[in-house]
């Protein structure tokens, strides 16, 4: 007599499982559909546009306090330069001891080598 709640108990999470895979993955957008369908805001585009007028004038004021008596705000304004001039230096992603990432996929199940080949797939610019 005391398996029968067991059995319930079962029956019970397995429906719970069958039911979250129908919503398997909610975060996500249905494939073929954009997850913003209207696109920017035009605002946005106004607000660069503002802002891009006046890149001139930062630049100029960036140099002055380049060559300020405060090491932080020079050192800051010196940075933001480059930036801008050069680009932001590249981070390699490294494992250990600065070493290569390293990924055994041996210890995946079939299927999970699948979803993961989906993944990288979905994820490839194929252009």
């Amino acid at each position: 007599m005391a398996k029968a709640p067991a059995k319930k108990a079962k029956k019970a999470k397995a429906k719970k499982t069958a039911n979250r895979s129908d919503q398997s993955k909610p975060w996500q957008f249905q494939k073929g559909t954009s997850g913003n369908p209207s696109g920017r805001p035009k605002r946005d585009a106004e607000v660069k546009a503002m802002a891009r007028e006046h890149t001139e004038e930062a630049i100029q004021r960036l140099s002055e306090l380049m060559r300020s008596d405060d090491e932080r705000v020079s050192r800051s304004a010196c940075a933001d330069l480059l930036d801008r001039g050069w680009g932001r230096p590249s981070q390699a992603f490294t494992g250990p001891d600065e070493g290569p990432i390293r990924v055994n996929l041996t210890r995946l199940s079939d299927a999970k080598v699948r979803q993961l080949a989906d993944i990288v797939d979905e994820a490839t610019d194929h252009t």
